[in-house]
């Protein structure tokens, strides 16, 4: 189970280092400072034999990189020109012409 949570923890240490440096320009230091600090609880916390320590550490980053996935999304719906609050979805109008609007039905197994 360590090793399990160790390489989970790692992984998220990974993409959301990335996440940071490919938006580096959107982000300001008070976004990147909680995510930071994470990653490095995280490691911090992996070079242990405490799982249950390795899993909170990686939980505390899950949830920081929510946050920051978040920040990431509500700046690109700003950017977008839509008006978020104004009941039409941020960049609702701004689709390209090739979107195709599906409904679809979920249908469940019957075994």
């Amino acid at each position: 189970r360590l090793a399990e949570v160790r390489n989970r923890s790692e992984a998220l240490c990974f993409q959301t280092e990335k996440l940071i440096k490919e938006n580096d320009e959107k982000l300001s230091d008070a976004d990147k400072a909680p995510l930071e600090a994470a990653i490095a609880k995280a490691r911090e916390a992996a070079k242990g034999e405490d799982a249950d320590a390795v899993q909170s550490a990686h939980d505390a980053l899950e949830q920081a990189s929510h946050a920051l996935s978040k920040v990431l999304y509500e700046s690109q719906a700003d950017g977008a020109g839509g008006d978020a609050a104004g009941g039409e979805p941020a960049g609702a109008t701004t689709a390209p012409d090739d979107t195709i609007d599906a409904e679809f039905e979920v249908k469940q197994d019957e075994d």
